[in-house]
């Protein structure tokens, strides 16, 4: 049943997986993809009459530059399926110079179109454009309501494109045929360059710390969650761990650089006016924006000849000889270490919850013991299995009869007062089993709560008064005490040993019998001379009598509680203990605790005699793995056992084995990365500096460089 779930779940994350990657591909081939628009994106199939034009006109432009020997690309034919989308958006347009007059590209948001010069006229600051996406570079049909059916009549032939489709360049309409710059083409951008402002590694470190956080959660589920959650933990995982080895290029993510040659000069069109720009160096009307750390090198290429290759918002990649970006990532990779500090972090954090998780100590502690081998051993004498050797992750199975015990510094209960019996815990020895606790004091605290009870709160007819003044008592609401000189020898035989609740019921005593004091009390009482005396008591003082009584036998039953339960919870040196290191029980149908804080302590006493006689002579059959073997101080054999695992419990054995070996390396591989890559970082420019200095004093060895 597990098998299949498993199976399932990995059908279903793999089939998510492939719906995704379809979808995406198929959003990819959209026109709305390429071109963004301003507002919904609609789109129709062209009738007739639209595809008739655009043929018509992409001839009579094919012919046209046939003739005139002009080398530029047109939009391939449109086919049956393909749609005209309608967008809005802005259009710019950028001329540059070439051998046969001034070219003019257009732009939607940095991707290039094929717009016919018979629509040029009707750009405004916003349009209404419908495009068609053909096999080569998007064709712009109609624009702001206007389209090539209206000029079907007189076709312009549409000013020369480059041969490059796809050339973004910044959005603004600009006129440039400075002399002192030339075009040489473009170029996509390089995987170095593209990783120097583009952080690669979010997709693959969020999968992975989702993957880590999910797996966690799971050793914590519930087993109808446990498999789900680790299925999706390692849905999770796995992509974002060989997304992190094998890194996925995306070339329509990269951007394109243009390359130009001229003569970079210390003024700009714009750089007098922006402040912000401190190198205030332009190309033919172009301003430059460099990187911060070249400007030391700069005026090396100022008033001569230069390549500079930027990018559509002038940001510049390449200058010259040696000042290329492409060429530090080459020699100096920028590397960055976020992801794997985050990463390593949260598998810390997370391995740091498992060490702490008994379900995993547990498991690991077998696992390298079932890898050296374990063994079944089978027992039903005591002799025997303290002397067998044992090793974790053996499976025992002992039988006999033993006592419920479990030593106080392994117990959870630390009070004072007597607790049951906790049969988690067997003590099995040869020796004479210990007896039932007795106690002569607990009897005689017995006897005077008996005593006094019987005379506050007598039974019908036990009165020894006759019925008149029975019936005036009653009536008054007094109580009477009509054998005070028992209640006087009860008082001595328990208080043979002085504390305060016994000189407290002592000096109430004297006060009643209304004598000078104890002794003089006790020797009238012990001479038979308070036989006849009554004492009658209002029903405060007779209430404060009894709280004195109980408080006073309470003290003493309790300290012999605790002396019984330090005598049962001290058997004879040497034996063997077998505890169950789940905290379940050994012994079945054990009995149940029936004790709570109300209960007085003559019923703890008696609850403790109970149990005694029941759990001294426990009979047992446990069976289990061996988790530790110890020897104490008086020679008990102390054997930590746990229960065959169930197949939930084994899966979350295995479970929790694998996580604990995946956060470790995740912890170990990433926390080396982290600090490796930042000491790259620390150094990188120290290093880019030093290496531009050696180049340039290589070839101008009489110029002062800046360091």
């Amino acid at each position: 049943m597990t098998i299949t779930l498993i199976i399932a779940a990995a059908l279903v994350i793999g089939c998510l997986i492939m719906v995704s990657v379809i979808s995406h591909r198929r959003k990819q081939r959209r026109a709305g993809y390429v071109l963004p628009s301003l507002a919904s994106l609609t789109h129709h199939r062209p009738g007739a009459g639209e595809i008739q034009a655009i043929e018509h006109h992409l001839t009579r432009a094919a012919q046209q530059a046939v003739s005139n020997d002009l080398h530029f690309t047109l939009p391939a034919f449109p086919k049956k399926s393909d749609h005209v989308y309608r967008l809005c958006n802005r259009i710019t347009r950028y001329a540059i110079p070439e051998k046969n007059g001034q070219q003019w590209h257009y732009y939607i948001e940095g991707n290039e179109v094929y717009l016919p010069a018979v629509l040029d006229e009707f750009i405004q600051a916003t349009n209404v454009i419908d495009v068609m996406f053909t096999d080569g570079i998007p064709m712009i049909v109609g624009l702001n309501g206007h389209d090539l059916r209206e000029f079907t009549e007189d076709y312009a032939l549409a000013r020369p494109m480059t041969k490059n489709n796809d050339v973004p360049v910044q959005a603004a309409i600009l006129t440039n045929s400075n002399a002192d710059i030339e075009f040489l083409g473009t170029r996509r951008e390089s995987r170095q360059e593209y990783n120097l402002q583009h952080s690669h590694g979010f997709i693959s470190g969020t999968l992975i710390v989702c993957g880590v956080l999910t797996a966690l959660t799971a050793v914590f589920m519930p087993p109808f969650l446990f498999y789900w959650m680790m299925a999706a933990g390692a849905g999770l995982l796995l992509p974002g761990i060989i997304l992190s080895l094998i890194p996925v290029s995306n070339r329509r993510r990269l951007r394109d650089i243009q390359c130009y040659r001229g003569i970079p000069k210390r003024w700009g069109l714009f750089g007098d006016f922006d402040h912000s720009q401190k190198h205030s160096i332009s190309l033919g009307g172009i301003d430059l924006i460099y990187p911060r750390h070249w400007e030391p090198w700069l005026h090396q290429d100022l008033g001569s000849v230069t390549q500079i290759e930027m990018y559509e918002d002038q940001q510049v990649v390449r200058q010259g000889k040696y000042l290329s970006l492409r060429e530090e990532s080459t020699r100096f990779p920028y590397h960055r270490y976020g992801k794997n500090l985050l990463i390593a972090l949260t598998s810390a954090f997370a391995l740091l919850i498992l060490a702490c998780n008994q379900p995993v100590n547990l498991p690991v502690k077998l696992s390298l013991n079932w890898l050296t081998g374990t063994e079944t051993k089978v027992t039903t004498n005591f002799s025997e299995l303290q002397n067998m050797p044992l090793y974790v992750g053996d499976f025992l199975e002992a039988k006999g009869v033993g006592m419920c015990y479990m030593p106080p510094n392994l117990s959870a209960q630390d009070k004072p007062n007597f607790r049951a019996f906790d049969c988690s815990g067997i003590y099995w020895n040869n020796t004479s089993p210990l007896p039932v606790p007795e106690s002569e004091q607990v009897d005689r605290a017995a006897a005077l709560l008996a005593e006094l009870n019987n005379q506050l709160h007598p039974d019908a007819g036990a009165r020894k008064v006759n019925d008149s003044l029975r019936n005036v008592i009653t009536r008054s609401g007094m109580s009477l005490l009509d054998d005070f000189s028992s209640l006087v020898l009860k008082t001595q035989a328990l208080c043979e040993f002085e504390n305060s609740d016994c000189v407290r019921l002592k000096n109430a005593l004297v006060n009643l019998g209304n004598s000078p004091n104890w002794e003089n009390l006790l020797a009238r009482a012990k001479a038979g001379k308070l036989e006849q005396s009554n004492v009658l008591l209002r029903p405060a003082s007779a209430e404060a009598l009894e709280k004195l009584v109980i408080a006073t036998t309470s003290t003493a039953i309790n300290k012999e509680v605790e002396n019984a339960a330090m005598r049962l919870n001290s058997p004879p040196p040497g034996g063997v203990l077998l505890i169950s290191d789940e905290g379940k029980s050994l012994v079945e149908n054990a009995p149940v605790n029936e004790q709570t804080e109300e209960m007085t302590p003559l019923a703890h006493w008696q609850s403790l005699q109970k149990l005694s006689n029941m759990l001294l002579h426990t009979p047992f059959e446990v069976q289990g793995i061996v988790t530790d073997v110890s020897v104490d101080a008086n020679g008990t054999r102390h054997i930590l056992l746990h229960f065959q695992p169930d197949s939930v419990m084994l899966a979350r054995f295995i479970g929790s084995c694998i996580l604990l070996v995946v956060f470790s390396l995740l912890v170990i591989i990433n926390g080396i990365y982290t600090f490796i890559r930042w000491r790259q970082r620390r150094r990188r420019m120290t290093d880019i500096r030093r290496y531009y200095d050696n180049c340039f004093r290589h070839d101008y060895p009489s110029s002062e460089v800046q360091p």
